[in-house]
């Protein structure tokens, strides 16, 4: 018995070791050679965003994902996904070069599938993804300035992102001494300047997973018409017991 229990542990330990041999060398695991994020203010308030996602996958893959927090906005709309000329379809079903959009409480989720689940698994391959939205509700309306302060570089990722630039372009010249610019990041030798009248560039490299990278800046009154935000005036301007009350008063 003590025998054949034995060839039943040394046959288990096999399989085991098999798997977990398996497991590795079809694992998964990703990283961004660079994520690039140009951010437009439009004179109506509203901020066009478009992000070039490099990805460098290894694995199987399907595609990627972007998930917006909205907790701060009043909205996000315009969505597109693109890879190199190919413009993805915006479909549930999520087949091959198709993205969907879903509100999930306070966040805005984009997927999208670059590779089929029949074919290969992915081997270092790069892709290169370009997303585009528009965001309503994100500047802060100050008495003397106006102000916009945004994650430009999402945080929930699991790999790191190599190279990071981001630009914020103005829709008239502004001076330089008449902004207040603020990057919050852990990268060490993370840099902002005024390229001109128009941009301020925000870049860094290395940038590990879950860190943060924002930005905030202050700029000038009468670059933007204001718009009523219902959460800007409900954040301001109503205690927060009473924001509990609302739905109670409406019943």
């Amino acid at each position: 018995i003590s025998g054949k229990m034995r060839n039943i542990f040394k046959i288990c330990l096999l399989f085991f070791i098999g798997l977990a041999l398996t497991g590795n060398t079809y694992g998964k695991s990703l990283y961004w050679d660079h994520i690039n994020s140009d951010i437009y203010i439009l004179p109506d308030s509203s901020v066009r965003v478009q992000e070039e996602l490099g990805y460098v996958f290894d694995g199987a893959w399907n595609g990627g994902y972007r998930e917006i927090d909205t907790t701060k906005l009043d909205g996000v709309s315009d969505i597109e996904v693109w890879e190199g000329p190919i413009r993805y379809r915006e479909n549930r079903r999520l087949n091959l070069h198709e993205f969907s959009v879903a509100d999930q409480g306070n966040k805005t989720m984009i997927k999208w599938r670059s590779r089929d689940p029949n074919d290969a698994p992915y081997q270092q391959t790069a892709k290169t993804f370009i997303t585009k939205y528009t965001v309503q509700g994100l500047p802060t309306y100050h008495k003397k300035y106006d102000e916009i302060y945004w994650k430009a570089i999402f945080e929930d990722r699991s790999g790191v992102v190599s190279q990071v630039k981001v630009r914020v372009h103005f829709p008239t010249k502004v001076n330089a001494e008449d902004l207040r610019i603020n990057l919050f990041t852990g990268i060490t030798g993370a840099t902002w300047q005024v390229v001109n009248p128009y941009v301020v560039e925000f870049s860094g490299n290395n940038l590990e997973p879950y860190q943060l990278f924002e930005i905030k800046l202050d700029f000038p009154k009468g670059i933007v018409t204001p718009v009523l935000s219902l959460k800007h005036f409900l954040r301001r301007y109503v205690p927060l017991p009473t924001l509990f009350m609302i739905p109670l008063l409406t019943l």
